[in-house]
């Protein structure tokens, strides 16, 4: 198996907010082989978990989003991203690690959604920063499960972190979908019903869920790993609920 450095490579981005270049890391997306994604639709590959990689920031002013929302910003959004984030921020310049624990990605992570707050982003773009986060914790537990299996108290309070993610998430994809049109974090209806549905069933919401999938399960224009995955959600709610 590949150690996760080789799947990194450096680059270098002009920050949008104070125009300075900068190092980050990118993941190379044609070495990666995915397997199975968790029911509610995190994705896994062998040998590093991309999740701790999608967020750009830059170390001069603190400005942070996800990778594919680092784009240009209003006048507006640069004054308020300044003064809320940018004012606070002592910037960084020591070397980047050679790979990043997941401590640094929260670290990463709340910085995104610090920045997404001050400009005013979308509810779906508050979603993913959540949902992502989320799973970063819950990448977090398992890497301790695994090599410290000893420190349940530490894991309990990262599922809890999680938990609070997930259902922040949720209440931002439920406004995206009245707010926003589709393709959603190009995701269509379906999906976006079935993640909402497996999101309500994790936090605790079995009603919603049962709802979501009552509303998306008959459709015609399934895909069948959506149906799969539907046939799946409703076994557990099932056995669980």
């Amino acid at each position: 198996m590949k150690n996760e450095k080789s799947f990194l490579q450096d680059k270098v981005m002009t920050c949008p907010l104070c125009g300075e270049d900068f190092e980050t890391k990118l993941v190379r997306p044609k070495i990666l082989k995915e397997t199975v994604a968790d029911f509610d639709l995190r994705p896994l590959h062998e040998g590093i978990d991309l999740l701790k990689y999608d967020v750009t920031m830059c170390r001069n002013c603190g400005y942070a989003t996800l990778t594919e929302d680092f784009k240009p910003i209003s006048g507006e959004q640069k004054e308020a991203v300044w003064k809320e984030v940018s004012r606070k921020y002592q910037p960084d310049y020591n070397l980047l690690p050679v790979v990043f624990s997941y401590q640094d990605a929260i670290e990463r992570y709340k910085y995104a959604m610090a920045t997404v707050l001050a400009k005013k982003g979308s509810a779906s773009e508050k979603a993913m920063i959540c949902l992502e986060m989320g799973w970063v914790f819950r990448g977090q537990a398992d890497e301790m499960k695994q090599l410290h299996p000893e420190q349940k108290p530490e894991r309990k309070k990262l599922r809890k972190q999680e938990m609070v993610c997930l259902k922040k998430a949720l209440d931002c994809f439920c406004k995206a979908r009245k707010e926003e049109s589709f393709p959603i974090r190009n995701m269509d209806d379906n999906t976006l019903g079935y993640l909402i549905a497996a999101l309500a069933f994790e936090v605790g919401e079995g009603e919603l869920a049962r709802q979501e999938l009552i509303r998306i399960s008959e459709r015609e224009d399934l895909t069948e790993e959506l149906k799969d995955k539907i046939e799946e959600l409703k076994k557990r709610i099932l056995i669980e609920g």
